[in-house]
């Protein structure tokens, strides 16, 4: 059995990381706030790009744009995205596991040269790890998603499928759903689907607007592909980031509330341990008596 003094010290033990804990959750708090904030401002404009495409593409499918192209996959680039930091529960381990699995189903196709854009240093160093061509993209990208960066790094990544240097590229990300609910999504980012419908949460209207293109529809329709394409880095990105601040909230929380519940049960355990002494003490004294 401990002693009082043993079970004094994992309590103010135990109080130093619920403060700790505690501080962390308010800190993810916050930055989910903002993140929540801004997926807030970018879904409307997502859905109004993809509704304005869609319709410029109905029914027009002699379109001609580099991203189209289908080819025999050869050389394949996972766009995947992690978080800098642990302590954020399942998140980083789904995503690993997630991507692993998208590796192994290519390598089975016999696809050998694979290689994994990582956005987030867990994700990195993992794979690193098993010796897989990784390319660490900057981890700013992450902590503070920005349109400048995820352009840049959009038209890198756009090149590279233009000029054959890669056949396919994917996108493996956690969307958020709320703040207890965190989907891990995979994605086709190129060669480019124009024409399978709209996306997710764009209707689909009865009679489409009869719109008037200037300069012209195909024109249009070229310049909003690669505009949607830029503008989906950018929004996966702050999807994830928003679905990281979410779990680290949530495991935060979960661990602030063990420490309550052991702090508890370590106090009752001091007060009994105390209680034993003291009666014990009596017991010797009432026993000198005797």
């Amino acid at each position: 059995m401990p002693s009082l003094k043993e079970i004094k010290g994992r309590i103010a033990t135990v109080r130093s990381t619920l403060k700790i804990t505690s501080a962390m959750k308010m800190i993810s708090w916050v930055k989910l706030r903002h993140a929540q904030s801004a997926i807030a401002n970018l879904l409307p404009f997502q859905k109004a790009l993809d509704e304005i495409l869609y319709e410029t593409t109905l029914g027009e499918e002699s379109y001609y744009s580099p991203f189209f192209e289908k080819r025999e996959i050869k050389k394949v680039g996972i766009i995947a995205i992690s978080s800098n930091t642990t302590l954020c529960g399942a998140f980083n381990s789904n995503i690993i596991n997630k991507t692993q699995s998208i590796i192994d189903q290519y390598k089975n196709m016999g696809v050998d040269e694979i290689k994994i854009y990582a956005l987030g240093k867990v994700l990195a160093k993992h794979f690193s790890k098993l010796h897989y061509a990784v390319e660490i993209l900057p981890s700013e990208m992450i902590e503070k998603p920005g349109y400048e960066s995820s352009f840049k790094f959009a038209n890198e990544i756009m090149d590279l499928f233009r000029n054959k240097e890669l056949d396919r590229i994917d996108l493996v990300f956690s969307h958020f759903k709320s703040r207890a609910s965190q989907v891990v999504t995979t994605a086709q980012y190129l060669p480019y689907h124009a024409y399978k419908g709209p996306s997710s949460g764009v209707k689909q209207k009865v009679q489409p607007n009869n719109y008037i293109f200037e300069p012209g529809r195909e024109e249009i329709a070229i310049g909003l592909i690669e505009k949607s394409l830029k503008f989906k880095i950018f929004s996966v990105i702050s999807d994830s980031s928003a679905s990281e601040h979410a779990a680290r909230t949530l495991a935060m929380q979960i661990a602030t509330d063990n420490a309550d519940n052991l702090i508890e049960d370590l106090t009752l355990q001091y007060n009994k341990s105390r209680q034993q002494a003291i009666t014990n003490e009596l017991l010797d004294i009432m026993g000198g008596f005797r």
